[in-house]
């Protein structure tokens, strides 16, 4: 692992507990690991130290972090300055358009290497809507697009012979439910339903 500062080779300086990724969404308790450091006097990360897999620490809330290469707190030959590149870098996101209540929004997708180079960048479209009930912006995925969905993992299930809940409710007035609930009944009374293996709700 290099520096994300001045790219000298970290090097190992204590023994600690230190919580990672996987043990925040799992809830386990943290175990003793080694820290690295760097041992570079001139360098600017005194504050910071990393684990095995490059996630970062700080021993000072105020420590200053645009002095790291890219502003990618990662050290160099690591998954998480890889992870890191491809989904907190600066420029990932453009408002290309605001109508009305809607804003279009490309985004970028990276595929990067250990040292946060892009090797590839797909374009996406994302359209947000401003609404009232979330007090905010929420991400609008039109009726086609969920129909489409649907219609997918409902013949992949079938593949899989699992059984798709096919549920709607009274209240449910949205027409992509609807019409999701009627192609499956009506694919169903042609070709005939599935044995339950294990079910997939809709």
């Amino acid at each position: 692992m290099l520096c994300p500062s001045c790219k000298t080779v970290l090097i190992v300086t204590d023994r600690i507990a230190m919580e990672t990724m996987d043990d925040h969404i799992s809830g386990t308790i943290p175990q003793v690991d080694n820290a690295y450091t760097c041992p570079n006097p001139d360098c600017q990360t005194k504050n910071f130290f990393w684990n095995r897999d490059g996630e970062y620490y700080t021993k000072s809330y105020t420590s200053n972090k645009d002095c790291f290469i890219d502003k990618n707190p990662c050290p160099f030959g690591t998954i998480s300055r890889k992870l890191h590149k491809e989904f907190y870098s600066e420029g990932r996101t453009k408002t290309l358009l605001k109508i009305w209540k809607f804003r279009f929004e490309r985004e970028y997708h990276y595929d990067c290497d250990y040292d946060g180079n892009i090797l590839k960048k797909n374009p996406k479209i994302n359209v947000w809507i401003n609404t009232k009930r979330h007090n905010g912006e929420c991400l609008y995925i039109s009726g086609i697009r969920m129909l489409i969905f649907c219609m997918k993992q409902y013949h992949r299930s079938r593949k899989k012979n699992y059984v798709y809940e096919n549920k709607l409710e009274s209240y449910d007035k949205r027409w992509w439910k609807v019409a999701t609930y009627y192609y499956i009944k009506t694919f169903e009374k042609i070709f005939g339903g599935i044995k339950n293996k294990s079910p997939l709700t809709a």
